[in-house]
């Protein structure tokens, strides 16, 4: 009863929910519940909440479980594509960041520099 909850809690559109289902299904994990379901169901809820490297430490688990896991391959190469795009997404971030100080740097720069000249 307590892993068809978890599941259905992950397939909830609501956050909390998905949060709540992988506490659950942690739990069933740690109590040596048929590993190989709630492993999966752990790394996918994980995964919904972009928490990606707990979703990445759950499926490499469940692959060392179930190396042939066809599904499990096919979430890790998911989780393993989100964590890639958030990275540039991340380093696109910085870079907008450093262009935009740069940018505001040279303007107080010019401004102080100026202020002296010209001015009566």
């Amino acid at each position: 009863a307590k892993f068809n909850y978890a599941v259905c809690l992950t397939k909830s559109k609501a956050q909390e929910d998905i949060r709540r289902g992988a506490v659950l299904l942690n739990e069933l994990v740690a109590e040596g519940f048929n590993q190989r379901e709630a492993l999966y169901y752990l790394a996918v809820a994980q995964y919904k909440v972009a928490e990606h490297q707990d979703a990445l430490q759950s499926v490499n688990t469940l692959l060392a479980y179930d190396p042939r896991s066809g599904q499990a391959a096919a979430l890790k190469e998911l989780i393993q594509d989100s964590i890639t795009t958030d990275g540039y997404i991340g380093l696109a971030i910085m870079g907008g960041v450093a262009l935009v100080g740069g940018i505001a740097a040279g303007v107080i720069s010019k401004l102080l520099s100026g202020s002296g000249k010209g001015h009566r």
